[in-house]
C-alpha cells in the first residue's frame, strides 16, 4: 500500500497536472473567442459592404 507521503506527492503531481491543463484550456478559450470576435467583424463589414 502506498505510503501518506506518497499519496500526497501523487496528489500534488496531479494537481499540477491538472491547473497545467486548465491554463491551457482557458488559452484555447481565449484564442477562439478572439478568433470568433474577428470573424464577427469581418462578416458585418463584408454585409455592409465596406
Amino acid at each position: 500500500m502506498d505510503e501518506p507521503s506518497e499519496k500526497l506527492q501523487n496528489l500534488k503531481s496531479l494537481n499540477s497536472l491538472l491547473l497545467k491543463e486548465t491554463k491551457d484550456r482557458q488559452q484555447q478559450v481565449e484564442s477562439l473567442m478572439q478568433g470568433k470576435a474577428d470573424l464577427e467583424s469581418k462578416l458585418s463589414r463584408f454585409c455592409r459592404g465596406d
